[in-house]
């Protein structure tokens, strides 16, 4: 093997970081999720994940019909935010047509009250948007230890 590189070769480290960025791709549109976080605005922290709606066909099982409507894809995205009132709220939506499914939760009673509180005003925001179908949850988050699933 020759020691001199032609013009346009790699050296190992470039190659090797040119090998994660193409595997970070495929993975990327194997499982097609969106990842973001950071400061929205000062002080205020966000996570926000976006999955792309499976458009794979699917198989109908157990002879089950739905409506042409149903087998659209949904669009899932969960958002965390860190507020300086009212500390943590992770935000779960799903989004299908003019239908839209929106749990807010805290790990504060006081803060899950205030959010029961605005509910109807975010209803009526949402149906003011176009959306016919608002489904709205608040509740108390449970730490990771907590869950049983």
């Amino acid at each position: 093997m020759s020691a001199t590189r032609g013009p346009g070769a790699l050296t190992e480290s470039a190659n090797e970081l040119l090998q994660g960025l193409i595997r970070h791709q495929l993975e990327v549109l194997v499982t097609p999720v969106l990842r973001w976080e950071g400061d929205v605005w000062s002080g205020i922290f966000m996570a926000l994940m976006i999955q792309l709606p499976d458009d794979r066909p699917r198989s109908s099982q157990g002879g089950e019909e739905g409506s042409e409507h149903d087998e659209d894809p949904a669009w899932h995205s969960t958002l965390s935010l860190t507020l300086p009132a009212l500390g943590e709220i992770h935000v779960d939506l799903r989004l299908k047509g003019e239908r839209v499914a929106l749990t807010l939760e805290s790990a504060s009673h006081e803060v899950v009250e205030r959010l029961e509180a605005g509910k109807e005003t975010l209803r009526d925001r949402l149906t003011a948007r176009g959306f016919s179908q608002v489904a709205l949850l608040a509740r108390l988050r449970l730490e990771e230890g907590d869950r049983h699933e």
